[in-house]
């Protein structure tokens, strides 16, 4: 989709979690929504760019089809980090641009990216510029050294899960990047059971899949307020079966994301599309509630940990007032285009 800049335009506006009457129009350079009125200009839905809040577009280039369970295609000696130490940095990164491109071309405004290969990992990620599209990276790094380089190109750090890794070098890491003001986030409970106590000893800011995660681990989280990114469509491909609904049950604050862009390609509407019509069937998670899981709780954290992406882009939908069902069901169909509400 092209970027258009508009000044003013309006309708049914998805704002603060919910579809309003009234206008969106630039004001010192930012949108600003005035309830009820006409716009003068085009009028349709319109909803914020989503973010996919859990990415490894480092793997992108990968074209085999990858076999077995979760260790063996993504666990530390697995198919994926094989993959990766046998290409050079330019396949890497060509790979990394189409998924970005495809990102930006397919409505998504941000995303959240879990950075293979350390440093050298970072950099790459940081030299693949595609316009309208902006990144959070979460590095790694082997060491204290290597660490203190990675989180000057880095948001934060992400960490594999406490069953991969030294919990002693992990929690060193953790802490030195809590001391810069950066995010901590890992992966947890996405194979088998993890102990959540070792898991909330890093403090982490971001927790990613936790679909065997028990009640019990879920309301510690909720009493903590630490976000989880669950990605629906690379758990099926594992052969996971759980019932997201666990989590709002347990008042936690759901991400979505699209987690390795060797299994799927990243596309959020495609995961809220999915997400939907899997629970339809066991405890429905409303089409407003996907929403939210990819708009509203994502920028809420990036507002939390000083990532100022500013909110001007939008996807309108021209002349047609859309439900949230209408959106996350039939996107793909649906006449639009994104536009920027800003000083023309």
């Amino acid at each position: 989709m092209n970027v258009r800049k508009v000044n003013e335009i309006g309708g049914y506006v998805y704002i603060d979690g919910e579809f309003r009457e009234g206008t969106l129009s630039s004001t010192a350079g930012k949108p600003s929504f005035h309830e009820g009125g006409v716009s003068r200009g085009e009028t349709g839905t319109l909803i914020p760019l989503p973010v996919n809040s859990h990415t490894h577009v480092g793997d992108s280039f990968v074209r085999e089809e990858p076999f077995g369970d979760i260790a063996k295609v993504v666990g530390p000696n697995g198919f994926k980090l094989r993959k990766l130490s046998e290409a050079s940095p330019e396949e890497i990164m060509e790979g990394m641009r189409r998924s970005l491109t495809f990102m930006r071309n397919s409505g998504t405004g941000s995303f959240i990216d879990f950075r293979e290969s350390n440093l050298a990992g970072v950099l790459m990620l940081n030299r693949v510029r595609v316009k309208g599209i902006r990144k959070v990276i979460l590095g790694r790094a082997g060491d204290e050294k290597e660490a203190l380089e990675v989180i000057k190109y880095a948001d934060g750090f992400s960490f594999s899960a406490v069953s991969d890794v030294n919990l002693d070098e992990v929690m060193e890491l953790a802490n030195l990047v809590h001391k810069k003001g950066k995010i901590v986030a890992i992966h947890f409970s996405e194979n088998l059971r993890e102990d959540i106590d070792l898991v909330l000893k890093l403090k982490p800011d971001l927790l990613v899949h936790g679909i065997e995660a028990t009640d019990g681990d879920l309301a510690l989280i909720n009493k903590l307020k630490i976000p989880v990114a669950v990605t629906p469509r690379s758990n099926y491909f594992f052969g996971k079966r759980p019932d997201y609904s666990n989590f709002l049950n347990n008042s936690v604050d759901l991400m979505l994301g699209t987690d390795n862009a060797m299994i799927s390609e990243p596309d959020m509407f495609s995961e809220m599309s999915f997400l939907y019509r899997v629970q339809r069937s066991i405890n429905r998670i409303s089409p407003e509630t996907i929403l939210k899981m990819s708009i509203d709780t994502p920028y809420a954290f990036f507002r939390k940990h000083g990532i100022n992406f500013d909110q001007s882009g939008y996807i309108f939908f021209p002349g047609v007032k859309l439900s949230a069902y209408e959106i996350i069901t039939k996107f793909h169909t649906l006449k639009k285009s994104m536009v920027e509400i800003t000083s023309i």
